[in-house]
């Protein structure tokens, strides 16, 4: 299946029942909302495979809510493409994307929520929740906003608390993933007290 002449496109027909039988399972158990990650939509796409989304999409829609979720890059160049899908949020990397988030607020639909990737989660440094909370203030309340990391957590250490030999003010400097958890929940607060 390696090689250029091979179309990956063409096992799309059938990985769908799949995803529609998992997804289904999951809705049976209460599950509310199912992150899929599409990180391709932040590339420059052939026209087939952007085409490609829609009726995929449309096979899965209906059973649970839909994150359609980017990261490492922005996704304002696919963006026709991703507010013609029946998902209902959307998650974008702001720290490794540099989407407007005022435009991604007036492009999606009014009824999906935007998962603002905030905090990075591939680095160990703290974040300025100033700045970041900026990026978002003028949307606050506007839409069902919800503050996230830029990408999986995966690429931090764990918890800068078991790091006991490092001189304080070094420390000082550094978010590893729960640290970065709790930066998460400041700006979850600030923009619930807005």
């Amino acid at each position: 299946m390696k090689g250029e002449q091979f179309d990956r496109l063409s096992l799309l027909n059938d990985i769908l029942p799949v995803y529609q039988q998992v997804l289904a399972e999951l809705a049976k158990r209460g599950i509310e909302w199912v992150q899929i990650d599409e990180p391709a939509l932040v590339l420059e796409l052939p026209q087939a495979w952007l085409d490609a989304y829609k009726p995929a999409y449309d096979a899965l829609q209906g059973q649970v809510k839909l994150l359609l979720t980017t990261y490492f890059e922005g996704v304002t160049p696919n963006l026709d493409t991703i507010t013609a899908l029946p998902v209902q949020g959307l998650h974008v990397d702001l720290v490794h994307g540099k989407d407007d988030v005022a435009e991604l607020h007036k492009r999606l639909p009014s009824d999906w929520l935007l998962s603002a990737g905030l905090i990075n989660g591939r680095n160990v440094w703290r974040a300025d929740l100033t700045e970041k909370y900026a990026q978002i203030k003028d949307i606050v309340g506007k839409r069902d906003l919800w503050v996230a990391s830029s990408c999986s957590l995966l690429h931090s250490p764990i918890d800068l608390s078991v790091e006991t030999r490092l001189d304080a003010e070094v420390k000082s400097w550094f978010a590893f993933a729960l640290q970065k958890c709790h930066e998460l929940a400041l700006l979850r607060d600030a923009a619930e007290q807005w």
